[in-house]
């Protein structure tokens, strides 16, 4: 605290000497030192100084009272420029950047410790060897998240023995929330073999490709959030999306479990846009290949510039009949669809089959021989006697394959027909 002569000074505008001070004395002007600057408080160095009043560590209530935190005492940040130093009375934001800090002090040391309590208010960790005298305490400030440093033996009376390459405490989410700058491009690639060269490189660690990806996996969610966080925003997002722009169309059917079963929006821009677009739609479905899987099922079509106009999107628990049609249900008056979906629902329109994915079929369905070239021939023929031609090749390299193609049917994915 600053004495009311020290003139500019910002504390000498918020607080009076008197104030914090049981003794009423104030400190003279030479005191005075920018914020930042003052040395840290030390609660075990000796009497505690006379702006802070300090109360026995672990009360009745296992905590660290407010008071025992003074203004001088800096809150460690990621971005401290040491972040390998503990000292008694530093302060952390929350248990898990103290406990972040802990683990990337082990690591440099090459040490490894246990946790020896724990409960919401008191983490205490100790070396591996139980005879090793290392040790650190820290708790809670009372009605806050700050965690504090209440007893720190710095120095290792174990054998060299205990230091570890392949480090415990480099876990997943400790070397995922220093990684996860790497991430925040979307178009960023860092795999997980970049992960095991950086960490050895940065950290001088040695982890395997399984806690490498886990540690990519971890990097993710704190950057993203989690799926199961992202599944629960989906009401919050349609009622927004509907609030915000008028007449789009969106729909979420769950489970009798409350699970997520079935989700659906179309923008008014693209029922508006439909309009002036060509009257040919594409329907296609692409496996989701996060933690939960599923099926996005989208619609598309081209307009004048003869570039790709999205009409709608959906995304069902796994594709089969019930997904399709559901999906088709909703959006009935577009589109075309798959299959049962056509016959059951746009009885007379013609449904194509893209050649692509029958292909995919065949090679799946007839394995061993790979006819892909013939293929492309009779689908891309004009004339019928080309195309029959062709056909009679192909049945000669793969003589199974001509009835399955009747039961597809040549009209839907040849151009001869």
């Amino acid at each position: 605290m600053c004495s009311p002569s020290c003139a500019g000074c910002p504390v000498n505008d918020l607080h009076s000497p008197a104030a914090n001070n049981p003794n009423g004395l104030a400190r003279t002007s030479s005191d005075c030192k920018p914020l930042g600057t003052v040395p840290k408080l030390n609660p075990f160095a000796g009497p505690a100084p006379s702006d802070t009043k300090y109360e026995k560590f672990g009360g009745s209530d296992g905590h660290i009272s407010q008071s025992t935190v003074g203004l001088n005492d800096p809150i460690r940040r990621e971005d401290d420029d040491n972040l390998f130093d503990v000292e008694v009375s530093d302060v952390f934001n929350s248990k898990q950047e103290f406990q972040k800090h802990l683990h990337l002090m082990m690591i440099r040391t090459r040490y490894e410790f246990k946790v020896h309590k724990l409960s919401p208010s008191l983490l205490v960790v100790r070396c591996m060897d139980n005879n090793c005298s290392w040790r650190v305490r820290g708790m809670r400030v009372i009605n806050t998240r700050c965690w504090m440093v209440t007893k720190f033996v710095k120095e290792h009376t174990c054998a060299v023995d205990y230091k570890r390459e392949g480090h415990r405490q480099a876990t997943s989410w400790v070397i995922g929330d220093c990684l996860k700058n790497r991430y925040v491009a979307p178009s960023r690639t860092f795999k997980p073999k970049d992960i095991v060269d950086d960490v050895r490189e940065r950290f001088g660690v040695q982890i395997t490709y399984n806690k490498a990806w886990r540690t990519r996996e971890a990097a993710y969610d704190t950057l993203r959030g989690t799926p199961e966080e992202s599944y629960t925003f989906l009401p919050s997002f349609l009622h927004v999306l509907v609030e915000c722009d008028p007449g789009t169309t969106t729909d979420l059917v769950l489970t009798q479990e409350g699970r997520f079963n079935y989700f659906f929006f179309a923008l008014i821009a693209s029922k508006e846009g439909y309009k002036f677009c060509r009257p040919i739609i594409c329907v296609d479905g692409a496996h989701l290949k996060g933690k939960y899987k599923g099926m996005m099922f989208i619609v598309v079509c081209k307009d004048d510039n003869n570039n790709i106009f999205p009409l709608a999107w959906g995304i069902g628990d796994v594709e089969n009949d019930s997904s399709w049609l559901w999906f088709f249900t909703k959006f009935k008056q577009v589109h075309p669809s798959i299959a049962k979906a056509i016959r059951e629902i746009y009885p007379g329109v013609f449904h194509g089959i893209c050649m692509q994915h029958l292909l995919h079929n065949i090679n799946n369905k007839f394995r061993g021989i790979s006819v892909d070239m013939l293929y492309y021939c009779c689908v891309k023929a004009y004339r019928l006697c080309e195309f029959a031609c062709l056909m009679n090749a192909l049945m000669l390299v793969q003589p199974r394959l001509r009835p399955y193609l009747q039961e597809v049917r040549y009209e839907r994915w040849s151009r001869a027909y």
